[in-house]
């Protein structure tokens, strides 16, 4: 997970600080349980396709490594103590996490 300090850019201005990311991390994720991180990781494969059903990953020039897009699933035999109480969107409430950002002057 990244952060970035909003200096009103797309990007954010990178955090240089180990010690202050690493805190970041430990507070600002706790408390997203699979739910969360399953709705997190598809958006992010989702955006580094470009809706595409392969992740292009360039090797040389002309030359491109096709990855699918789609995650592996599976059931794990284990599981947190912590009981799965959330709804469907459980914490989602901040609407950047929520779908793609909106892109001005694009069409919809």
């Amino acid at each position: 997970m990244l952060f970035a300090e909003d200096n009103g850019t797309l990007e954010g201005k990178p955090i240089d600080d180990p010690k202050k990311m690493h805190r970041l991390r430990r507070s600002g994720c706790k408390g997203w349980r699979n739910k969360q991180w399953h709705g997190r990781l598809l958006a992010f494969l989702e955006i580094i396709s470009e809706d595409s059903a392969y992740i292009r990953v360039p090797l040389a020039p002309g030359h491109n490594m096709l990855l699918s897009s789609e995650p592996v699933l599976f059931t794990s035999p284990v599981s947190t103590k912590l009981p799965d109480i959330s709804d469907a969107d459980g914490e989602e409430a901040d609407e950047s996490t929520l779908g793609r950002p909106e892109v001005e002057g694009a069409d919809a």
